[in-house]
């Protein structure tokens, strides 16, 4: 991961294999950042999706690896009671599925 920032935008660059909601949190973290938000494209090698089900008033969460496109990534930040990072976020990637297929999916 590197970032620079400028006035009051930061610029990050995510390496392979590190975590995007966590490195985005690490900065605002080090930058001392209690409100802002992002928005990235890139390219993922896993990706954790995770569906809200009312009825059980929970998430389950499912994996897709292989070569993900992220099309979009939108999200905030700010801070918790503890005074740390928070951060909700949207994103919309496309792969090919098991049959060689262009499939999309949305990170809701």
């Amino acid at each position: 991961m590197d970032y620079r920032k400028y006035k009051d935008t930061i610029y990050l660059r995510i390496d392979k294999g590190e975590e995007v909601v966590a490195s985005i949190k690490k900065v605002c973290e080090k930058e001392h950042v209690e409100a802002g938000y992002f928005q990235g494209i890139g390219a993922c090698d896993k990706v954790v999706l995770s569906t809200w089900i009312p009825e059980k008033e929970d998430f389950i969460y499912h994996t897709i690896t292989g070569m993900l496109e992220m099309i979009s990534l939108m999200g905030n930040v700010s801070i918790d009671k503890e005074g740390k990072p928070f951060s909700h976020s949207h994103a919309v990637f496309s792969y090919l599925n098991d049959k060689g297929e262009l499939a999309t999916v949305a990170v809701i």
